[in-house]
């Protein structure tokens, strides 16, 4: 068996109307610390999807679980990697890629609502940031450029949002994407099928 636990941004005290996207500093760590006490495998998500491909007489009897943050929030240096060390663990970024380096979030449409009532701890990652994730076993994925959903565009855009998500990763980190993950898990047939 395998799990996904999916992440946002971590802060220290979560505004109520921010809970879908912040988890608590002191809770994520407690989550951590359990999964570690617990005995479950910790594991990339490629190696987590692979187990699942597995025949049941292969598979291992510790629980299995990947870790995966959306967007690429700055707490994910600050907080939750220090935080993973400690017990061994790495993660799955999926990541927006135009907002990386901004001030905040409120440079994307798609955020700018959002990032009007976040807190100042909620600014994007940096590219140096994001290698320094890389470097310490983090897998850096696409989540489109703008964070638009991919199902409410066209073609032409459509292939763009992917292309140059894909395209910038490759280029700042020097490892192509493998995963994309589809923002708001909005996606259609047409969007499956586009050219990455």
């Amino acid at each position: 068996m395998v799990s996904i636990l999916m992440y946002h941004a971590l802060v220290e005290r979560p505004e109520p109307h921010l809970a879908a996207v912040h988890v608590e500093v002191a809770r994520f760590a407690e989550q951590m610390a359990w999964l570690a006490a617990s005995g479950h495998r910790v594991l990339p998500l490629a190696e987590a999807l692979a187990a699942l491909r597995q025949p049941a007489s292969r598979c291992e009897s510790r629980p299995a679980v990947a870790l995966t943050f959306d967007d690429g929030y700055r707490s994910l240096h600050t907080q939750a990697q220090p935080i993973l060390r400690q017990h061994g663990f790495a993660a799955t970024l999926f990541l927006t890629t135009a907002a990386v380096g901004q001030p905040s979030y409120a440079s994307l449409p798609e955020f700018a609502e959002f990032a009007r009532s976040a807190p100042p701890a909620d600014r994007p990652l940096t590219w140096d940031e994001l290698r320094a994730l890389a470097a310490a076993g983090w897998a850096i994925e696409s989540h489109g450029c703008t964070h638009r959903p991919l199902d409410a565009l066209p073609t032409g855009q459509l292939a763009a949002e992917l292309r140059q998500s894909r395209a910038v990763i490759a280029r700042q980190l020097g490892r192509a994407p493998s995963f994309y993950a589809f923002p708001y898990g909005r996606y259609d047939r047409h969007a499956l099928r586009a050219p990455a």
